[in-house]
């Protein structure tokens, strides 16, 4: 603390270790977690992290979340382990070595800060290699990237991510072979790049007005873009898995307003908001980091007109997703 002050951009206690002074200069070769914003760094071509051929491990206890974070990863050439909470990602890193680590802070049983913190300390003490681990994050209230940083972690993404964020990151912490001539466009990319290009077909007389609809269709679309060949639709399971968890996470915050609980009402409110945001459900997601935000301050005054606006929401929201589902099946067909 006192040496950063002074100019001095790090510091080793002695006796030194090997691992310690290793991790010491890879972090003055890498950028600070502060400094992370997107705008400020050159990225390859996104046709370069199909090169990548690496272990990841992704900390999420979000099912809709998991989904889209593997289908981001997999074509880029990494292999995915998944980890519902802090201590089935400790064991997975226990088991298997990564080369990074993706971990949501946010989770139950142990939270992406606390599983980061014990796995530094094993780390440290068996003289490991410092893995990459990178905050997932919805909360961007000031100080998080700080707060991320003293609890260990490297970098950050903020949730909802696109495919390009997390490419950077991933080109940031991992190696990547790039040859001297341009790199070519993977087939995900090419999907991307297709379709923003072309305009969409008019939608089937079931589909909602895209002005009408309670869903982003930019979001849609970014998922709808990661296509696996072979393989079901993204977007399909997407939405199959979010369909299925909804209506249980509704009747939990139901639940904890009825029980006056703020801790129980933060904790469901903030897995609904992050699963509608990544499906586009940007309505629904507000009034739910709206509950969110009630619950961690402990205000639950007029809460449960709060919920009525959730539950009137989620009514529009699972329509436009079941017509959205309907127009998937047709085009697979």
């Amino acid at each position: 603390p006192h040496s950063m002050v002074a100019g001095i951009d790090g510091y080793l206690s002695k006796p030194v270790r090997q691992a310690e002074l290793h991790d010491a200069l890879r972090r003055l070769a890498r950028p600070a977690v502060a400094d992370m914003d997107p705008a400020s760094h050159h990225t390859l071509p996104l046709g370069t992290a199909s090169r990548l051929n690496a272990q990841v491990l992704v900390a999420e206890d979000n099912p809709v979340n998991q989904e889209v974070a593997v289908a981001m990863l997999e074509p880029l050439g990494c292999q995915v382990t998944v980890a519902a909470d802090g201590h089935e990602a400790l064991a997975a890193l226990e088991r298997q070595s990564f080369d990074l680590v993706l971990m949501d802070c946010q989770m139950p049983v142990l939270d992406g800060f606390a599983a980061t913190t014990a796995w530094r300390q094993r780390e440290s003490a068996a003289g490991h290699r410092r893995i990459p681990i990178i905050a997932l994050t919805a909360d961007v209230m000031k100080g998080m990237r700080e707060r991320c940083q003293a609890m260990g972690m490297d970098d950050y993404l903020s949730k909802p991510f696109e495919r390009a964020q997390l490419v950077a990151v991933l080109q940031r912490w991992l190696p990547v072979s790039i040859p001297s001539d341009a790199a070519p466009t993977s087939p995900v990319a090419d999907t991307v790049a297709s379709t923003a290009a072309t305009p969409p077909a008019t939608p089937p007389p079931t589909a909602l007005d895209p002005a009408d609809s309670p869903l982003d269709e930019c979001a849609l679309a970014q998922i709808r873009a990661l296509r696996r060949p072979g393989q079901p639709s993204v977007l399909g399971k997407v939405i199959g898995l979010y369909l299925d968890s909804a209506p249980a996470l509704l009747q939990q915050l139901r639940a904890a307003v009825e029980a006056g609980d703020g801790e129980a009402l933060r904790q469901v409110a903030h897995s609904l908001k992050s699963s509608s945001a990544n499906l586009g459900a940007t309505q629904l997601a507000a009034c739910c980091k709206e509950l969110e935000q009630r619950g961690r301050d402990w205000c639950l005054e007029g809460v449960a007109a709060l919920l009525a606006e959730v539950d009137g929401h989620y009514g529009r929201v699972r329509e436009a997703l079941i017509a959205e589902m309907e127009k998937n099946a047709r085009e697979a067909g």
